[in-house]
């Protein structure tokens, strides 16, 4: 940045393709006042998931969350100190905890599809009233996940976030949640039908969607959004996945999103539970489809490379504690079935 002197600033990128367009779109523009010179520093270690921006843009009266700010007021101090209270209601405490976990992990988009979907509901009035100790609560759990920390375990040292000096709270005094953190195991009530625009969006999405990681995401903040008609995305996905003549490229995005949705279906977004059951009662068909696939793939190593991501998918699964063990065995062992027929 070129102003009276020069300003150095680095920014690091989870992918080249990302930095390139940076650099092309960036270079020589003006920003504030400053013209932009941009260039290739050194490759850095990149941290195990994402730094997302959190910017207000689009809620113009709403405090940022979770960006750190260092400039001291016009007193020479800091505007205001603000300790950090756990939530009185231990649910509330669960909600924003959780909540706070998937916008670190999957960025500003999943906190604004909440924002639109939760308003006017009680348990996520934390987002709307900026100034309660609420909100001031989820604040902190966003910049302090997106700074390593865990849900159990945090940096306890004062730090300065938006012109305030904030103190985190004690970590032996938080309060236990003992009620029932997921209602995966109850029956979902029965969905809502999806709106036939909505139908269409979602059936032209899959027959466009490929490996990258965006089209995946794409697709999980839809049926996250719908999750009232989860039985009806469920349906709709599942015979995607099991069509004849699909490419496998296709077979395997199609897979990979229906991997996303159950990551995220403990997302503290009404119904979003129910895509476990309802993909749980479709996956047998869905791997009978995959073993067929396998089965009619001449190119030996587009097999082996299709082999490795069904497996990693289950093995994911498995990691996220989704289904039993002898569930995901009969999955794999009915994916194979025809390789070990050879």
């Amino acid at each position: 940045i070129r102003t009276a002197q020069t300003l150095t600033g680095f920014v690091s990128f989870m992918g080249r393709a990302s930095a390139e367009r940076m650099v092309a779109e960036m270079e020589g523009k003006t920003y504030r006042g400053c013209d932009l010179r941009v260039g290739w520093g050194k490759a850095v270690k990149l941290p195990a998931k994402p730094i997302w921006p959190i910017d207000t843009d689009d809620f113009p009266d709403r405090p940022a969350v979770g960006v750190p700010g260092t400039m001291p007021s016009t007193q020479g101090g800091y505007r205001e100190e603000v300790e950090v209270q756990y939530p009185v209601n231990a649910r509330v405490m669960y909600v924003i905890d959780r909540l706070a976990k998937y916008v670190v992990d999957n960025g500003k988009l999943f906190e604004e599809k909440v924002l639109e979907k939760e308003r006017g509901n009680e348990e996520f009035n934390f987002l709307f009233d900026y100034k309660s100790p609420n909100h001031r609560y989820y604040k902190w759990r966003v910049f302090s996940l997106t700074n390593g920390d865990t849900l159990e375990a945090w940096a306890t040292e004062t730090f300065v976030m938006n012109d305030a000096r904030w103190i985190p709270p004690n970590p032996k005094r938080r309060p236990v949640y003992t009620g029932k953190e997921s209602d995966a195991s109850k029956e979902p009530t029965d969905p809502d039908s999806l709106k036939p625009g909505d139908r269409e969006d979602f059936e032209e999405l899959l027959q466009t969607l490929t490996l990258e990681r965006s089209d995946i995401q794409e697709g999980m903040m839809f049926a996250l959004e719908h999750a009232d008609s989860a039985k009806e995305v469920a349906n709709i996905l599942t015979d995607a996945l099991t069509l004849s003549d699909t490419p496998v490229t296709m077979k395997v995005a199609r897979l990979f999103l229906m991997s996303d949705i159950l990551h995220n279906c403990g997302a503290p977004v009404k119904n979003a539970s129910a895509y476990r059951i309802e993909f749980q009662q479709k996956l047998p068909r869905v791997f009978e489809s995959l073993e067929k696939t396998l089965k009619d793939v001449d190119s030996r190593i587009t097999r082996e490379a299709f082999k490795k991501r069904v497996a990693a998918v289950l093995t994911a699964w498995g990691d996220w504690f989704l289904f039993g063990e002898e569930f995901l065995k009969g999955l794999e062992l009915t994916f194979l079935r025809g390789e070990a027929a050879k």
